[in-house]
């Protein structure tokens, strides 16, 4: 009879698989790339009207999603729930990550975008004109924050 692993999920809930160390750190990878593909792949979904606004959740609709995987995972065990909490944490990791690469002004991807720029036209860009980008930029960002925020609460109260 083969001896079962001991280690820091022993006597846990069985559905969740024991691993190595080395092993655990490579899936961890995987599932980052996974994450951060997924993450790609729903942006072209959003940007082709694929998906619907039902769909996108912000910070507050964040919560609801939060409860629910609490919920569930509670019942299971606290160290159920601190993978799932976990595992929702390396999901929104991933999502800022790619969103903050965006080409779009006010946001680290802009500033990369800018810099290319200049790094074409061999010269800078006038301090005033990219304060004023960045400007455009974060009003479009706080337009659409607040459009996600009024969906969230209308969806948390319908």
């Amino acid at each position: 009879m083969a001896q079962p692993k001991a280690g820091f999920l022993s006597g846990a809930d069985e559905s969740i698989p024991k691993t190595e160390l080395l092993e655990a750190i490579s899936c961890g990878w995987h599932d980052m790339f996974f994450l951060v593909k997924m993450t790609v792949v729903g942006l072209g979904q959003l940007f082709t009207a694929q998906v619907s606004m039902d769909d996108v959740a912000g910070p507050i609709g964040l919560t609801t999603v939060v409860g629910e995987v609490y919920d569930e995972s509670i019942s299971r065990g606290i160290l159920v729930l601190v993978i799932n909490m976990l595992n929702i944490t390396a999901l929104l990791s991933a999502n800022l990550g790619v969103m903050n690469l965006l080409p779009i002004p006010a946001l680290d991807g802009g500033k990369i975008f800018v810099y290319l720029i200049e790094i074409l036209r061999r010269r800078p860009i006038a301090p005033e004109k990219e304060g004023f980008i960045n400007l455009v930029g974060f009003v479009i960002i706080m337009g659409f924050g607040l459009v996600v925020a009024f969906h969230d609460v209308f969806r948390i109260f319908s």
